[in-house]
């Protein structure tokens, strides 16, 4: 019913239906998912961002809320809110597209020394061999052209140091 409200350009009334939805199912990550990208519909990014936070919690093993809410913070130019979000949301996630969230995220920042890191990151946990060179590759560039780092802590403490093997 909240999609055909949504579809119907009834964006109140398809939130409606889902927030007394969620009443029964306050865990339902896709409800949630729904709900953000109704507020960001509306323009309330604020209330987008939180319902895709919820979403993402609700379900971490998918990261697409999270993207989501990246995304729409990197477009408003909120970099430095882009990147707490991910290193508070992905802190115990040593998977590859976790990793390659965060590399995007500290290039669009401008964070080029930690985006290289990520992206080296990347290129070693990669199934793919093409994604592997890509990914190198753009951390090789991103090292190259670094300047001095910015003040920030180091991102580099929240997952295993790299080993020989990679990882």
């Amino acid at each position: 019913i909240a999609q055909f409200y949504y579809h119907a350009d009834y964006l109140k009334e398809a939130a409606a239906t889902l927030e007394a939805y969620l009443i029964m199912k306050p865990k339902d990550h896709r409800a949630l998912f729904f709900c953000g990208y109704i507020a960001m519909t509306r323009k309330d990014h604020d209330t987008a961002l939180d319902w895709f936070i919820r979403s993402y919690e609700a379900d971490p093993r998918t990261l697409d809320a999270l993207n989501q809410a990246v995304d729409m913070l990197l477009d408003q130019n909120r970099h430095g809110d882009a990147v707490q979000l991910v290193r508070t949301q992905t802190r115990n996630r040593s998977d590859f597209p976790a990793i390659e969230l965060r590399a995007r995220v500290y290039e669009t920042a401008g964070w080029c020394a930690d985006a290289a890191h990520w992206y080296r990151r990347a290129a070693q946990l990669s199934p793919w061999e093409a994604d592997q060179k890509n990914y190198q590759k753009k951390s090789d560039d991103l090292a190259a052209g670094c300047k001095p780092p910015h003040d920030h802590p180091a991102d580099t403490d929240f997952y295993p140091k790299e080993t020989d093997s990679g990882i």
